[in-house]
C-alpha cells in the first residue's frame, strides 16, 4: 500500500484554505471563532479534532453546516483507523 497516497483530510486543510483566502491570520480568526489561538493551532497542525462546539462555530463564522465540518472529521476519523488496521495487518503478513 503507498503511504504517499491520502484519501481523506483533516478538516484543518480546510481552514487552512479559507484563511488563505479571506488573508486572515490565524489570531483573528481564532479571536472570532471565539477559541484560543492555542485551540486553533491544535486543529491547524492536525493534533486536535473538531469538536461538535467548534464545528457550530465554524458553520455560523463561515456560513457553512455544522454537520459538514463533522462529516470532515469523521471520514478523516474513519480513514485513520482504516490505516492502522491496514498496517496492522502487513505487520502479521511479514
Amino acid at each position: 500500500m503507498s503511504k504517499n497516497i491520502k484519501k481523506a483530510y483533516h478538516p484543518s486543510e480546510y481552514i487552512k484554505d479559507y484563511l488563505e483566502a479571506i488573508e486572515m491570520t490565524q489570531d483573528e480568526f481564532a479571536k472570532r471563532l471565539g477559541i484560543s489561538g492555542k485551540q486553533l493551532s491544535l486543529i491547524l497542525s492536525e493534533n486536535a479534532s473538531i469538536t461538535v462546539d467548534i464545528a457550530y462555530k465554524l458553520s455560523k463564522l463561515i456560513g457553512t453546516s455544522a454537520q459538514l465540518w463533522l462529516n470532515l472529521q469523521n471520514g478523516y476519523d474513519t480513514y485513520q483507523l482504516y490505516l492502522k488496521e491496514q498496517e496492522q495487518l502487513e505487520e502479521e503478513m511479514s
